[in-house]
């Protein structure tokens, strides 16, 4: 009885640590970091924090809010968050937002703007 006790145990942390590897939680990550070494995390999908300001082929995610209103895109990312509802992306438009999703150090945005991008964004709130 206590052996297989033991094998189902032993089944189930097998099983979840596979889970875990298929499906890992995202790393939170300094925007400075990805800034500094873009290459890094290409194709991860992390978690950082951004100023997030949304607009006609200007959708982004900057280090700072002073950064975008100086027009620093060198200090931002092109954010595309075409899967978010309207309600989300409103909460967060011009604030200081949590963003997971998945780093492309070759996708540069609207015209090669950008640093990199973030798509298949998973969450995206208000940082507080």
């Amino acid at each position: 009885m206590r052996s297989l006790a033991a094998l189902m145990i032993i089944s189930t942390l097998s099983a979840m640590s596979a889970s875990a590897q298929n499906n890992p939680r995202p790393r939170m990550i300094s925007l400075v970091s990805v800034l500094a070494s873009p290459s890094e995390f290409h194709r991860q999908r992390i978690e950082v924090v951004g100023y997030v300001h949304f607009e006609f082929e200007g959708d982004r995610l900057c280090l700072r809010e002073e950064d975008h209103k100086a027009g620093l895109i060198s200090n931002c990312f092109w954010l595309d968050a075409s899967g978010r509802t309207k309600d989300e992306r409103k909460a967060v438009q011009d604030t200081y937002a949590l963003v997971v999703g998945t780093f492309d150090a070759t996708a540069h945005g609207h015209r090669g703007m950008f640093q990199g991008s973030f798509h298949s964004i998973s969450r995206l709130a208000p940082w507080r």
